[in-house]
């Protein structure tokens, strides 16, 4: 869910006709010039991840969402950089009963780079983690995918995806009573 919002987010602002609005741009490099547009905070409350048959599987977590954008010399966005971080840990619950928790993270991060000039975007980074003490890693969605914006397909993904293929197997175990 993550993945589908931080690619929408961009999406909007190009379907509407206008690009996010950033402040002036320093010079980074010869015909280069980025500008860090500046922090979003993204608080979630009761996104629904999946579903257990009796019970959805709902997460909270406090996102930070920080935009930079590459211009080339004449002023032209080519680039944007979108890195979201959860700060501190994510919080998945049994919608059925709230009581029963286990906490995400810590290091929930995903990285991606929209080009504008080749029509891509690549998402990387450990999107989701979820370890129990005593027991390991339950959810895990982390490594590298690659969508063509020009076709929606998917060029490259690699990684363990638990989330994309809806594993959520031990998850609904630890958030059965």
């Amino acid at each position: 869910m993550r993945k589908l919002a931080l690619t929408l987010v961009p999406l909007l602002f190009l379907a509407c006709g206008r690009e996010p609005v950033a402040p002036a741009l320093p010079e980074i490099s010869a015909g280069r010039r980025a500008a860090v547009v500046k922090d979003v905070p993204d608080p979630v409350v009761g996104l629904t991840i999946g579903s257990c048959g009796a019970f959805d599987i709902l997460s909270d977590w406090n996102g930070l969402l920080q935009f930079t954008y590459y211009y080339d010399g004449d002023g032209n966005l080519v680039r944007q950089h979108l890195r979201y971080r959860i700060l501190g840990q994510s919080r998945y619950y049994n919608s059925a009963d709230p009581q029963l928790v286990v906490l995400g993270g810590p290091g929930e991060i995903q990285n991606n780079r929209w080009d504008f000039t080749d029509s891509t975007v690549a998402y990387s980074g450990v999107a989701w983690k979820i370890t129990l003490p005593g027991y390991g890693t339950i959810l895990f969605e982390t490594g590298k995918t690659v969508f063509d914006l020009t076709t929606g397909t998917i060029i490259h993904d690699t990684g363990h995806n638990q989330l994309n293929e809806q594993d959520f197997a031990a998850l609904c175990e630890a958030l059965t009573p």
